[in-house]
């Protein structure tokens, strides 16, 4: 069964996160996004009398690459929950999310998004993306600008080229960044955890990692590799004269002040990409999984930005430090 001894700790610990799920007054619902894709999402349990909808603002939330949404986005359910009506999908290959299509875009990602809020009657609402997800979130923005109100990029390097891949594969020591993205032993996860976290654990056992290894990193381990190859954004502009595009909506970015996978370098980035429309904010003691490290503050800097309408703070493109 894995784990230690005669039981898996990560099949244990996904239930109990399942039923936070649950609890936070939420249903996992299987939705067919186009002929090709039927995508997992985690959304609102509809109610017998909802004729007049929700009041709250509607928060998409994209997690990226590693565990499927349970395990990324645990530590907003409660705060960004208690303002914000919250759908939290399993990207195409990530939990029992998945197509026939051999697309591996993030722009197929962020459609396919796109037609799970329209099936779910969301017409407007903002979005918020870790990592990989804020490359998918990123291109939501640009592509659905009517539906896409305002915009959260956190620790995702959309702006980054060949080059900043080479530095991210040196500052790991590995030839690809599958190689540390997606680990098959024990020594590559812990590498991982290292490179993720500002202050990680150092009592890991083998046969814990092998077990979460097992159960969230094995299964379409294949597939996952293409949807890194299939990015679109870390291009060479001499090679792909399609500009970036820059975002209409307000934008807040977020970081970890210790970020190894995405250096604090390429918020830089991003921020100059995204102009005076966009504020950057650098969170201390936190590393790439910034959302889990520093939840209560990374949750209410997302909040505020949003009530308060897309931040009229970012105007003066300042970094503010917290």
């Amino acid at each position: 069964m894995g784990g230690c001894g005669c039981f898996s700790i990560t099949t244990l610990a996904s239930k109990r996160l399942h039923s936070k799920f649950v609890s936070a007054g939420l249903e996992l619902r299987s939705i067919q996004a186009d002929n090709t894709t039927v995508i997992q999402c985690w959304v609102p349990k509809r109610k017998k009398s909802s004729s007049s909808g929700s009041s709250k603002r509607a928060v998409l939330l994209i997690h990226g690459f590693g565990a499927n949404a349970m395990w990324q986005w645990s530590s907003q359910l409660k705060e960004l929950g208690s303002e914000m009506e919250l759908y939290i999908p399993n990207l195409i290959f990530f939990g029992e999310s998945t197509t026939t299509s051999p697309n591996r875009s993030e722009v197929y990602q962020a459609k396919s998004l796109m037609n799970v809020m329209e099936a779910l009657g969301v017409h407007r609402f903002d979005v918020v993306g870790v990592s990989y997800g804020g490359f998918v979130a990123f291109r939501m923005a640009h592509l659905f600008p009517q539906a896409v109100e305002r915009v959260v990029i956190a620790s995702s390097g959309v702006c980054m080229t060949p080059l900043d891949v080479d530095s991210i594969t040196k500052t790991a020591k590995v030839e690809a960044v599958s190689d540390f993205l997606l680990p098959t032993t024990p020594d590559e996860l812990r590498k991982l955890i290292k490179l993720s976290f500002y202050r990680p654990s150092s009592c890991l056992l083998d046969c814990v990692l092998e077990d979460y290894i097992n159960l969230l990193y094995i299964e379409r381990r294949e597939e996952k590799v293409e949807l890194l190859q299939g990015l679109q954004l870390g291009v060479d502009q001499q090679e792909d004269p399609t500009p970036l595009p820059v975002l209409t909506q307000e934008s807040l970015i977020i970081w970890g002040e210790h970020d190894q996978i995405f250096p604090v370098a390429l918020a830089h980035k991003v921020k100059s990409h995204l102009g005076d429309k966009s504020k950057l904010v650098i969170l201390k003691k936190a590393s790439h999984a910034v959302q889990i490290e520093q939840a209560h503050q990374f949750n209410t800097h997302i909040l505020e930005f949003l009530r308060r309408g897309g931040g009229k703070a970012s105007t003066n493109g300042r970094v503010k430090k917290a």
